[in-house]
């Protein structure tokens, strides 16, 4: 291909914007937690696709949400998350089927189990968090 160049390490944008890009074939790195259990940080810094095993209640915080203004996503991969308590993914405006929210995540009538995915994002910094999840 004539005019094309080869990655050969790292792009860091440094909060930059890129503007008309066209992506084919890409994949995202998964940041693995490995076995969580009580109070649970989920760093953005480390990816936006992070797993983990639910081994019991968890408390979750999100730290590391783009600034204002800029829209941020973490996608959670969760396996037995049927360990997770009912209240342990509170706090966040989960989209129920009818388009209404609600913070409670049962609400949603999406059952815990084997394995689940849940995504969450903000615009505001983290201040406001929304979620759906499968």
């Amino acid at each position: 291909m004539a005019g094309a160049f080869k990655l050969h390490s790292d792009i860091l944008g440094a909060g930059n914007v890129a503007s008309r890009l066209a992506f084919k074939d890409t994949a995202q790195v998964v940041y693995a937690m490995g076995a969580v259990s009580g109070p649970v940080t989920v760093d953005l810094a480390n990816g936006n696709v992070q797993s983990l095993t639910a081994t019991g209640q968890t408390t979750f915080t999100f730290s590391n949400w783009p600034a204002a203004g800029r829209w941020g996503i973490v996608l959670l991969l969760i396996a037995d998350g049927a360990n997770l308590g009912s209240s342990d993914l509170d706090g966040i405006n989960w989209f129920l089927g009818d388009g209404l929210t609600s913070t409670i995540f049962l609400d949603m009538g999406v059952r815990l189990s084997d394995y689940n995915e849940v995504s969450i994002w903000t615009t505001d910094g983290g201040a406001t968090r929304y979620g759906t999840a499968m």
